[in-house]
């Protein structure tokens, strides 16, 4: 993390040597050039008043400065984690795994024990998800889903614990919650890819929910909302997202003996051999292999699809 935009001081002295400006010209009559240079290495901190006319003196908005500035992201240090453990995870080399999410719960939050608390949590799930081993984590999704119910407007936080314990909620929060994610979608057309990810996952995950469930009307509902929110230009680059909601659209109409699931299912797996083939998606291996079993389980023995 020490090579990223993860502080005010780093984020600033990239916005001010990308605008031309040297710690002497930046620093003005505010403050002094060495002073600026110990707030730029994150050795001295700063009054909001005098970081706000630093700024000005750069001719910058804090909206240009929010633009360099990653900050301190539950979804990004979670992100950071999953690629570390999908590193090894062909390993199986599980005490390894448990060693990379207790560090990263160690580093994250570190002045803030509620939310290293939270991180905990939801490292110990993933990690869980992951290797599908180890004891029961009862408690953790406890602790998550009280959380989740104190909070009434939900940030980036809370919507990146959702998924962990959607499994475990009812049936009417995960409708309310995917419907506020949809509309979160189409309000927020200037979002970030990645942040527009997270919440088309949301969906997906609530998909998942309402076939467990048997719930296909629900599940019919928000595959019609993401297909066609899925055909403007912004998405143009959401090749894994299109694929997913292309499955799950497949699995649905099986499940409701729909005509046209088998046909759906087939295009599936040519699609995915496709972009193994002529793009080098290789780690679509799973998925392709997931979804072939998930679809032979909906189909009876004495009905097999013919691939």
């Amino acid at each position: 993390m020490s090579n990223s935009l993860t502080t005010y001081g780093a984020a600033f002295r990239k916005l001010r040597q990308d605008r031309g400006f040297n710690l002497k010209e930046a620093a003005g009559d505010i403050i002094s050039p060495q002073f600026l240079s110990k707030f730029e290495r994150n050795q001295s901190g700063i009054t909001l008043e005098n970081f706000g006319r630093l700024l000005v003196r750069i001719g910058a908005s804090w909206d240009d400065f929010l633009n360099y500035f990653e900050g301190e992201s539950v979804n990004r240090l979670l992100g950071e984690m999953r690629e570390d453990i999908n590193n090894i995870y062909s390993t199986e080399d599980f005490y390894k795994m448990s060693q990379i999410a207790k560090k990263s719960a160690g580093l994250s939050y570190s002045d803030n024990p509620f939310l290293k608390n939270l991180f905990a949590c939801l490292t110990k799930i993933h990690l869980q998800n992951l290797t599908k081993q180890g004891a029961s984590l009862e408690q953790e999704i406890d602790q998550l889903k009280t959380y989740l119910a104190r909070i009434d407007t939900w940030g980036d936080l809370e919507w990146t614990i959702y998924p962990f314990v959607l499994p475990q909620c009812s049936i009417d929060m995960v409708r309310f919650r995917t419907k506020q994610a949809f509309q979160i979608l189409l309000d927020h057309s200037d979002r970030v890819a990645y942040d527009a990810r997270v919440f088309i996952y949301c969906i997906f995950h609530a998909l998942k929910y309402f076939h467990t469930l048997a719930a296909y009307e629900d599940a019919n509902y928000f595959i019609q909302l993401l297909t066609e929110e899925f055909k403007k230009s912004k998405y143009i680059t959401f090749t894994y997202e299109y694929l997913y909601l292309k499955c799950y659209t497949a699995i649905i109409s099986l499940c409701q003996k729909d005509a046209g699931g088998i046909e759906a299912a087939k295009s599936c797996l040519q699609l995915m051999e496709m972009l193994e083939e002529d793009f080098g998606m290789t780690y679509l291996t799973v998925t392709k292999n997931n979804f072939f079993s998930s679809i032979n389980q909906i189909r009876p023995e004495e009905d097999p699809i013919e691939w």
